[in-house]
């Protein structure tokens, strides 16, 4: 055996050798092994909150750094979504701490972590990053720049944080002055909002009343709020002169006026899922619509839905009613498919939620064509 082989031979059995020592040695002391784990770059994320909350700024800078480099290199070696999605947390996290400084540098450092998180992955967290991008940028007020992240939210986002997202464009497009860009957003907002506040709606209600259709909506529903029946009465019939068919204005003005509906088969326009969204079929990934009843009632949901065009494999679709799982379906061809859902509305109003299933490990995210939606009394055919 030469002398270079007997080397790597000595070299590897020392190595080994002192490994399993070193092994035996921490196998003893289990504080040696927390103190490594603590330390550990997979650790740096929950290391740098500790250290936030303690002021301690600056170090948990550092610590939150140290994480973000280990994450983005397993991410680029292993190609694994949960790799990715810790390094997209990393940006989360600087932008906290960056957040706290609370000075104008400091705070565009957030701006731009916002923004590497939304590239990433803009589903994440049902669009959060984007929607907390927007909300700094709003309190800045950069307004422009605002909407804009709010839209992203709006156009990638789970149903509640577009709900969300809605309120904040609303309110750029209000302090921009474009009163006619603000209406469908406040108006889509106190329409789904279930639990709307007294303030919120008051809030709302700075819109002038002549700057829209839709602001004789939202000055309806808040003078109702503030049993002001006469004003609303009032408000809402000028409001159905322009819409007769909302679903939602008829509902509170009929409850006003002591005139209750029973439930008959209706179509849900698709608009209805957000305003002014007139495509047909609609795409979708995760909608929200009100739904009513002047009392509790079973009712069918009549869903046509398909695949989107070269899509193949089969995707299910999760319905949800108040925030209750409620029924799925799976959604096979692009052919439009006809999904019977029997659900049980309470007095009220009702939200109903719907929501693609994604495959863990997929990068994007796959919607569904929803081609109608009728809302029926069970057994009529």
């Amino acid at each position: 055996m030469s002398r270079f082989n007997f080397g790597i031979l000595f070299t590897s059995a020392v190595v080994i050798v002192l490994s399993c020592l070193g092994f035996y040695y921490l196998s003893y002391r289990p504080n040696m092994m927390l103190w490594i784990e603590e330390y550990h770059p997979s650790n740096a994320y929950q290391r740098g909150r500790q250290l936030k909350e303690e002021g301690r700024l600056d170090e948990a800078i550092a610590s939150i750094r140290s994480g973000l480099q280990y994450f983005e290199q397993m991410a680029e070696q292993t190609r694994l979504k949960r790799h990715r999605l810790q390094y997209l947390q990393g940006f989360l996290e600087l932008a906290s701490v960056y957040r706290e400084y609370g000075d104008p540098r400091s705070l565009e450092k957030a701006l731009d972590c916002y923004s590497k998180a939304a590239e990433i992955d803009p589903y994440y967290a049902d669009g959060q990053p984007a929607l907390s991008k927007g909300m700094l940028l709003h309190d800045q007020r950069k307004y422009r720049e605002a909407a804009a992240a709010f839209t992203q939210v709006i156009e990638c986002g789970g149903s509640r944080t577009a709900l969300e997202a809605a309120l904040g464009r609303g309110s750029c497009f209000y302090e921009l002055g474009e009163y006619q860009k603000a209406c469908p957003d406040w108006r889509h907002f106190a329409r789904c909002k279930k639990g709307i506040t007294l303030d919120q709606l008051k809030n709302l209600a700075t819109l002038p009343i002549d700057s829209c259709a839709s602001a004789l909506y939202i000055h309806a529903r808040t003078a109702l709020a503030l049993h002001q029946e006469n004003r609303a009465i009032r408000y809402f019939e000028e409001y159905l002169d322009h819409n007769p068919d909302d679903r939602s204005a008829l509902f509170y003005y009929r409850r006003l006026i002591a005139s209750p509906a029973s439930i008959s088969e209706a179509t849900i326009p698709l608009a209805d899922f957000y305003p002014n969204s007139n495509e047909s079929p609609l795409p979708f990934f995760s909608k929200l619509v009100d739904l009513y009843a002047d009392e509790a009632s079973r009712v069918e949901l009549v869903f046509q839905c398909s695949l989107p065009p070269g899509r193949e494999r089969p995707v299910k679709c999760f319905v949800n009613l108040n925030a209750a799982p409620a029924a799925d379906f799976i959604v096979h061809a692009s052919d439009p498919r006809r999904f019977l859902v029997p659900i049980d509305l309470n007095p009220g109003m009702n939200l109903l939620d719907l929501r693609v299933e994604q495959n863990p490990e997929d990068a994007s995210v796959t919607s569904l064509l929803l081609h109608s939606l009728i809302v029926k009394p069970p057994f009529s055919e």
